[in-house]
């Protein structure tokens, strides 16, 4: 008896797995939408060797970034954004950040994501941190990842995605 429930489960269990994997993947996708940004690495020190709010000394005497980020297109046009973190460290445990991009920024497959990276400041412009850049989103078409490692310099990150 235990044969033939075993036979007649293995086909379904099998089944029903091939079917969740197909399911995942989108036929045909012509754009991803990027609803999710996490940063796992950014430069401790500014451009000068300084920490980056250094000169801010009332508001935050260990100079401490306040990361925003902006989501580009291959213009650098500004097709989304991330809310900002305050008074990070990156070399105490604050790694890594996620940013929900709200609305979800949709981008055709022939098309690179950006993340441009700044610690804003509450005084002066903002502090450019770095950015980081995926390739052709058409490479990716056939495997279909969940998200994109990217890093460049002092700054990496995962890129969140579901195709469309």
């Amino acid at each position: 008896m235990l044969i033939q429930i075993l036979t007649l489960a293995l086909p379904v269990a099998l089944l029903t797995n091939a079917c969740s994997k197909k399911d995942h993947k989108v036929s045909n996708p012509t754009a991803v939408e990027l609803y999710q940004v996490s940063i796992t690495a950014f430069p401790p020190n500014n451009a000068q060797g300084d920490s980056w709010d250094s000169e801010i000394v009332f508001t935050d005497p260990f100079g401490r970034p306040d990361l925003h980020l902006a989501i580009l297109d291959n213009n650098w046009d500004t097709i989304g954004s991330g809310s900002g973190y305050t008074r990070l460290n990156a070399n105490h445990g604050n790694l890594p950040l996620s940013f929900a991009i709200e609305p979800a920024a949709t981008v055709t497959l022939d098309k690179t994501i950006s993340v441009y990276a700044a610690d804003d400041d509450e005084f002066d412009a903002s502090d450019y941190m770095g950015s980081v850049t995926s390739d052709t989103l058409s490479h990716f078409k056939d495997e279909q990842p969940d998200y994109l490692t990217v890093s460049s310099g002092d700054v990496a990150a995962r890129l969140y995605i579901r195709w469309k």
